[in-house]
């Protein structure tokens, strides 16, 4: 039978602890606290000086001298071994005794750690390998990835858990990390360079903004940011973030997410909500022309939401290659921030000429905003034709725009080449004489369908400078002024349906903007504007008398332009230049055949 604990055999026990126990004099090990509480087997014994920090009796901790529930000492002696309580990482890295396997104990850092003594030359990253006091190295036993609260964070939503996030990505260089349950506050926290190279960032738990000192203080290159990514490649994020906009200064450049430079990232999920500035923030590693442009970046699905319209952008690229986003979803993101009204939902645009934005793909859209845009593509080089943004697809965009500034472009493509888009504007807010749905200008060729409802005029084309090689089908309602107004326009076939227009309107308005120089040329158009209105007052397709622009080789070919009171309301200011080819209302007849066949004979002697 094995020797009995005896009350003696506690004298080692503090005297400061919560309680004391009091042992039977029977193999049983029956504990009894002064609360009255028994502690029944070795079990309950163990976790009596787990919870109390308290020493180790003597009796218990010497080798060979303790049966444990009928346990062989040798048998004892390896449960103590492997099960030793510590209460903290201090207490591990000031260990000299004997075991080879401790818990910790303390809440948020607990775990099994296990010696290991064929590594004398690791260092201790704090949390998942501790060096103790004779140079021992343990190693943390858990599967899956680490969790940032080893290394500290609270996930209070009070605790500042910078410095933690940052020992935890430090540690975790290459691997996965969890970001667990919880509200982390942060700022500035940087993966920077390539030794951080396929780092996994999994948040179940939620970044929270640190809130921003002042308007003027910056943590990332002008820009108050929360987890910036410079320079990596192959890093994933799945990410969730709270701007905390309700506690920022009045001023747009504070993000979730900063990108500069590198390359195949990746983000599965993107969850932010309530920002100040914009959600994610993609641009080159830094300003100079010859800097690194990020490259090869995806999205699944991405979602920014605001409760009330504030914030600059869900998503803004200043210069990027090969960005594609499955599902993005902005709502309430755009609005006045001090006395500026921000764009609003998704934008490119980059801020100087030696930047670009090639190859961005976008899938499902869905946009609400009161900013001035929505969905904003917005290159330089203006004196280049195209600028400098290339390979833009929307496979479908849905946007709602509640914007009340006069000038307001929920969906835009201005200074750029190779655009494919298809979507829907809506104007639910009260109409200004500048709303316009679609605005296109700088714009070589492009295949877009559209549908707008309200606004003044729900298509723009060309007002500043020139649109060559455009498809553009668009389908208009409820316009004050027109459903498409037509300036510098070569090249391009466009459709229009515009049934129901008001009294007063035009299916088409065309004129020169004051320009010098300029004409239409090569452009079919197929205008389907039917009208009730005999009045006088409704003109279908209108070139501007006081500001007129001239045509070449253009065609209104189809369609429809009946019910008006005239056929000069029907199209008024189209004459030279123009040919009409079988549009009801106005024209059945075919233009003169143009196709001919040019033999040219050489004589050979």
């Amino acid at each position: 039978m094995p020797d009995p604990i005896r009350p003696e055999d506690l004298t080692a026990v503090k005297q400061d602890v919560d309680h004391v126990v009091e042992l039977a004099t029977s193999t049983a090990l029956t504990a009894i606290d002064r609360r009255g509480i028994i502690k029944k087997t070795w079990a309950g014994l163990l976790a009596y000086w787990q919870g109390s920090g308290a020493l180790m009796p003597p009796k218990l901790a010497t080798a060979g001298l303790l049966a444990i529930g009928g346990f062989s000492p040798v048998e004892a002696q390896k449960i103590l071994d492997s099960t030793l309580p510590l209460l903290d990482y201090a207490a591990l890295r000031a260990y000299t005794g004997r075991a080879k396997g401790v818990r910790i104990t303390q809440l948020g850092i607990a775990g099994a750690f296990q010696r290991n003594d064929a590594d004398a030359t690791s260092g201790s990253d704090g949390a998942t390998s501790i060096v103790d006091a004779l140079g021992r190295r343990w190693t943390r036993d858990f599967t899956g990835p680490a969790d940032v609260k080893w290394w500290g964070a609270k996930g209070d939503g009070t605790t500042d858990d910078s410095a933690s996030l940052q020992a935890a990505i430090d540690a975790n260089k290459s691997k996965k990390l969890l970001i667990s349950a919880g509200r982390f506050l942060h700022a500035g926290v940087l993966l920077d360079g390539d030794s951080y190279d396929g780092t996994s960032i999994i948040c179940e738990g939620e970044l929270l903004l640190r809130q921003r000192p002042n308007a003027s203080t910056t943590n990332f290159q002008g820009n108050w940011v929360g987890l910036v990514l410079r320079g990596v490649s192959r890093v994933a994020v799945e990410y969730r973030g709270d701007g905390n906009r309700a506690v920022q200064p009045t001023e747009e450049h504070c993000h979730l997410v900063c990108i500069a430079g590198g390359s195949l990232l990746s983000f599965p999920t993107f969850v932010g909500r309530e920002v100040r500035g914009d959600g994610i923030y993609i641009g080159q590693l830094d300003y100079s022309s010859s800097s690194e442009i990020p490259s090869d970046l995806t999205f699944g699905k991405f979602s920014v939401i605001n409760s009330a319209d504030d914030g600059r952008n869900a998503m803004s690229i200043i210069s990027a290659r090969r960005v594609s986003v499955d599902n993005f979803t902005s709502l309430r993101v755009g609005g006045l921030i001090g006395s500026v009204t921000e764009p609003g939902g998704f934008d490119i645009e980059p801020n100087h000429d030696f930047q670009t934005v090639e190859s961005v793909h976008i899938g499902n859209a869905v946009i609400d905003t009161a900013g001035n845009f929505g969905f904003q593509v917005l290159g330089k080089s203006k004196s280049t034709l195209g600028g400098n943004v290339s390979d833009v697809t929307v496979e479908t965009v849905s946007i709602t725009s509640r914007g009340t500034p006069n000038s307001v472009t929920p969906l835009s493509f201005r200074n750029c080449t190779n655009v494919v888009a298809s979507g829907s504007v809506r104007f639910a807010g009260p109409v200004q004489a500048a709303h316009v749905g679609l605005l296109l200008d700088n714009l070589r060729n492009a295949k877009i369908a559209v549908k707008t409802v309200g606004g003044a005029l729900g298509v723009r084309i060309a007002y500043s400078h020139q649109v060559t090689e455009l498809t553009l089908d668009a389908d208009c309602r409820g316009y004050s002024i027109a459903a498409v107004q037509s300036v510098y326009v070569t090249r391009s076939k466009i459709s229009v349906r515009a049934a129901g227009s008001g009294v007063g309107t035009y299916a088409l308005y065309t004129r020169a903007m004051s320009r010098a120089g300029i004409s239409q040329s090569d452009v079919d158009y197929t205008i389907r504007a039917p009208q009730t209105d005999t009045s006088g007052a409704t003109v279908g397709c209108y070139n501007e008398i006081k500001d007129p622009i001239s045509f070449s080789n253009v065609r209104f070919v189809g369609g429809s332009l009946t019910g008006y009171s005239s056929q000069n309301n029907a199209m008024r200011g189209f004459g030279a230049g123009v040919q009409k080819v079988n549009v009801q209302g106005v024209s059945y007849a075919p233009p003169a055949p143009t196709d001919h066949v040019s033999i040219s004979l050489t004589a050979r002697n």
